[in-house]
Parts: C-alpha cells; sequence; structure tokens
C-alpha cells in the first residue's frame, strides 16, 4: 500500500476520513467529525489531544500514533488500535452514542482505552499486547454480553490489566 503523510490541518464540516487501504499519518491539526480505517493505517502524530465525534475501525485496519484521543462513539468490530505507551483513547459517549464493541480479531496494543461513558461489548475477542490497559471510570458502563465468542486475553507476556476506577 502507499503512504501518506499530511502535515497540515485536516478540516471539514460533518466529514468522516475514511481509510481503506495504505497508511495516512496525520501531523497537524485535525479538524473532521470522524474517521474510519477498513484496511491500511490511520496514525496520529498530534502533540494535542484529538477530538472525534465517530471512530470507525474494521477489517484489518490499524488506528494509532502517539497522539492522546478522544471520542464520542467508537465502533470497533476488527482490526487493532495500538499506540505508544502512555497514550490513550478515551470513549466519552452514552445513550444512542455508546460506543460498541463486536467481532473477532480486535487488538488494542500499548495504548489505554479508557470507557468514560456507555459501552457494549456484544461478542468476539479482545486481546491486549505490549501492556495494553482497559479502564473503566467511575460512573461509566462497559455492558459486556457473555457469547462463546467473548474473550479477554493477553496476547504476549504482558499481564492483562482491567482497571475499574471507584
Amino acid at each position: 500500500g502507499q503512504q501518506r503523510s499530511i502535515a497540515g490541518p485536516v478540516t471539514g464540516s460533518g466529514g468522516l476520513l475514511k481509510v481503506g487501504q495504505g497508511d495516512v499519518l496525520l501531523q497537524g491539526a485535525f479538524g473532521a467529525e470522524g474517521a474510519s480505517v477498513s484496511d491500511g493505517r490511520l496514525l496520529f502524530f498530534q502533540g494535542s489531544l484529538v477530538n472525534l465525534t465517530h471512530l470507525l475501525v474494521s477489517g484489518t485496519g490499524t488506528l494509532g500514533g502517539t497522539a492522546n484521543l478522544q471520542a464520542q462513539r467508537l465502533t470497533w468490530s476488527g482490526g487493532t488500535i495500538s499506540g505508544s505507551a502512555g497514550s490513550t483513547l478515551r470513549l466519552l459517549g452514552v445513550g444512542v452514542n455508546a460506543s460498541a464493541l463486536s467481532g473477532s480479531g480486535r487488538c488494542l496494543d500499548a495504548r489505554q482505552l479508557t470507557f468514560a461513558g456507555e459501552a457494549d461489548w456484544t461478542d468476539g475477542d479482545l486481546c491486549l499486547r505490549n501492556a495494553a490497559r482497559l479502564a473503566v471510570d467511575a460512573g461509566a458502563i462497559l455492558r459486556v454480553t457473555p457469547a462463546a465468542t467473548t474473550a479477554l486475553k493477553n496476547d504476549d507476556a504482558s499481564a492483562v490489566q482491567l482497571l475499574v476506577q471507584g
């Protein structure tokens, strides 16, 4: 696949940046409302927090980079969410904007995924690797619907970390 590096700002009103294949590296301000990656990689390298309304990760796509991310809603049905040690993805949505985790082949790599609103994990496995962590803030809700394919597992020698606040 091809690699595209964008150093300037990405802006849009009601827009969704879609990555279907190849690599997109974002280094400037990101002003689009959401992002979708189904194959290929979407990497954020901003020095400040990146706010998104909707984030979609599916197929064999990878969402990553060193930037801290915050989204109202995450729909995660496959692929990898990665980051550098200490980087976070914070989910804020509630009600109809609750995040949805389903499907198999999902992996969290080195980044912390923090549930600060509501999320539903309906099926599929979720692997954690390279000291990745799941955190549930006080007052947040992570609903897990047990199914034959629902599993939280480590994909390397690091311990699985699930942090539940207050």
